[in-house]
């Protein structure tokens, strides 16, 4: 299923990722690092947009609101106009593996932690910006 750059959403409640993530991933890298959704977008109506350069993005919720993705930007750093986004609502403790080169944008005042995982091929490949 990774394989297809499909987003995967875990329904179930995890209370600790350390607990499953070395279970999961026990020979990748891993890069840890939090994100919370900016309040000025609530205000101007824009979302501040990230690229997963990680082969997997393994996004935990630790407050509710909604993960937005989109596989393009366009140079003002909108998503194209005529794709479908995704907005994926979620809970505390729920999370989402994203796939390698996706958009992503928190909203809704969700707060997540982020754990890039690699393996040793693609901890070599450059961040896309």
């Amino acid at each position: 299923m990774l394989l297809e750059k499909q987003p995967i959403v875990i329904h179930d409640r995890i209370v600790d990722t350390n607990d499953i993530i070395p279970l999961w991933f026990p020979y990748n890298k891993r890069h840890e690092f939090a994100l919370a959704a900016p309040m000025a977008p609530a205000e101007t109506g824009e979302l501040a947009w990230n690229r997963n350069g990680y082969k997997y993005a393994f996004v935990h919720c630790t407050a509710p609101g909604e993960v937005i993705l989109s596989k393009t930007l366009m140079a003002d750093g909108a998503p194209d106009p005529s794709e479908t986004l995704a907005a994926i609502q979620l809970e505390p403790r729920q999370s989402i593996i994203l796939p390698y080169r996706v958009y992503y944008s928190i909203s809704g005042g969700c707060s997540v932690n982020v754990t890039g995982i690699d393996d040793i091929i693609t901890s070599l490949w450059p961040r896309p910006k």
